[in-house]
């Protein structure tokens, strides 16, 4: 069993990786699997919800019910190697904003430039007929919008920079 430290909207969790499931310190009613590629069943005390994560180079992108955030995970070596080397406490607030599943656009609620708020929605897809609304995980300002209404869009794909 090995354990990483997995940093999520600003709080540190403790999580226990053992033959593929993850269990989260201090708490046997939260675990999470891997089910496919990149899809998580996440259960919090009974309750499943499932995750779709992308890694953005050392942290990862997760999308969860019209929510997307950036997951930070780490070993004790690497946070230990972040610390001596100076840079432990220093965390960069830019988010990239993915396309959780092939949609078409259907509005775009900011533009460059703009000021957001944590929670405040940035662009709404559609996908098997369902809208999806997804929304700034941390307040900010809109550096890049790469999409317009109307456009169809695949997974993974950018849409959007928040700096």
């Amino acid at each position: 069993m090995s354990a990483v430290l997995v940093t999520v909207q600003g709080r540190e969790h403790v999580v226990e990786v053992e033959n593929g499931r993850c269990i989260l310190q201090g708490n046997p009613d939260a675990s999470a699997v891997e089910i496919a590629p990149g899809v998580f069943s996440v259960i919090i005390n009974g309750i499943s919800v499932r995750v779709l994560a992308s890694r953005q180079g050392e942290s990862f992108t997760a999308h969860c019910e019209g929510v997307v955030g950036e997951v930070l995970v780490e070993t004790e070596r690497t946070r230990l190697l972040k610390r001596y080397a100076g840079v432990g406490d220093v965390v960069a607030r830019k988010t990239e904003i993915y396309a959780p599943m092939p949609a078409l656009i259907v509005k775009v609620e900011v533009k460059a430039g703009d000021s957001v708020e944590k929670g405040q929605g940035l662009v709404i897809l559609e996908a098997m007929k369902m809208e999806n609304e997804l929304k700034a995980t941390h307040a900010g300002v809109v550096k890049k919008v790469l999409v317009e209404k109307g456009m169809k869009v695949e997974k993974g794909e950018l849409l959007l920079l928040l700096e």
